[in-house]
C-alpha cells in the first residue's frame, strides 16, 4: 500500500490577477492525510471545473486576506475516483466514479490537487456516458441554478433566464422546464439555436430585440450572469 505525504496541487502564491498569474503548481502540497469525518470521502481527482468564484482569494481586500490561510488550494468542482470513505458513507465505495463540489468554506482543501476531500452529500456517481471533463463541469453551476430557480418558482410559472448559454444558464433552462415552468431566455444571435435545443419556450436575441420591452408582464426573472 502506497503511503502519501505530499502531492501535486495548484496553490495561491500571490494575489495577482488573473487567477493563473497568482497560482503555482507545487509538488509538495500536504496530502489530506487527516482521518476522514464520518460523512467525507477521499477522491483521486481526474478533472477540475473552474468557476468565477475561484479567484475570490486574489480579489479580497487586504483586511480580509489576513484572515485567510496562506497558499490555499483553490477549486470547488471536480470529478474523480473514490479512494476511501468515512464511517457513515454507505452510498459510495472505493473505486466509484463520482463528481461533485468541495465546500472550501468548511476548511476543506480545494479540488485543484491530485487528491481532495469532500462531503458525500455534495457528490454524485457519474452517469454512464459522461467522461471526467464533462462531469467536472456540473457541480457549482448546477447547484446554483437549482437553488436559485427551482427552489424559488412553482410549476406553471413564467421564468426569464438572462443569459441562457453560460454554465448556470444552460442548467437553469433544463431545470425550469423539468419543473414545469414556461421559460423565456435571452442570448446572442449565435446561441439562439442552443437555447431552443435545451428547451426554452421563447428566445430573445438581444442583438435584434430590446429585452426589457419584450419582457414586460412576462413573470419572474432569473439572472445567472451576475
Amino acid at each position: 500500500m502506497v503511503t502519501h505525504t505530499t502531492m501535486r496541487a495548484w496553490m495561491h502564491t500571490s494575489t495577482d490577477l488573473p487567477l493563473e498569474k497568482g497560482m503555482t503548481l507545487v509538488t509538495d502540497a500536504p496530502y489530506p492525510s487527516n482521518p476522514l469525518k464520518a460523512n467525507e470521502i477521499l477522491v483521486k481527482v481526474k478533472s477540475v471545473g473552474v468557476n468565477p468564484a475561484d479567484p475570490i482569494f486574489a480579489e479580497l481586500g487586504w483586511p480580509t486576506r489576513v484572515l485567510v490561510k496562506p497558499n490555499p488550494i483553490p477549486g470547488m468542482d471536480f470529478s474523480g475516483e473514490v479512494v476511501s470513505t468515512g464511517s457513515n458513507v454507505t452510498s459510495m465505495i472505493p473505486g466509484d466514479r463520482v463528481f461533485g463540489r468541495v465546500d472550501t468554506q468548511k476548511g476543506l482543501p480545494g479540488s485543484m490537487a491530485e487528491y481532495t476531500k469532500a462531503e458525500v452529500e455534495g457528490c454524485v456517481p457519474i452517469p454512464a456516458g459522461f467522461d471526467w471533463d464533462q462531469a467536472a463541469g456540473i457541480g457549482t453551476a448546477a447547484v446554483t441554478a437549482y437553488e436559485s430557480l427551482v427552489l424559488n418558482s412553482n410549476p406553471g410559472d413564467s421564468v426569464f433566464i438572462n443569459g441562457g448559454t453560460g454554465g448556470v444558464g444552460t442548467f437553469a433552462i433544463q431545470f425550469a422546464k423539468a419543473h414545469g415552468c414556461k421559460v423565456t431566455v435571452s442570448c446572442s444571435t449565435a446561441k439562439v439555436h442552443l437555447c431552443k435545443e435545451l428547451g426554452a419556450d421563447e428566445v430573445i436575441d438581444y442583438r435584434a430585440e430590446d429585452v426589457v420591452s419584450v419582457l414586460k408582464g412576462k413573470g419572474k426573472i432569473f439572472r445567472p450572469c451576475g
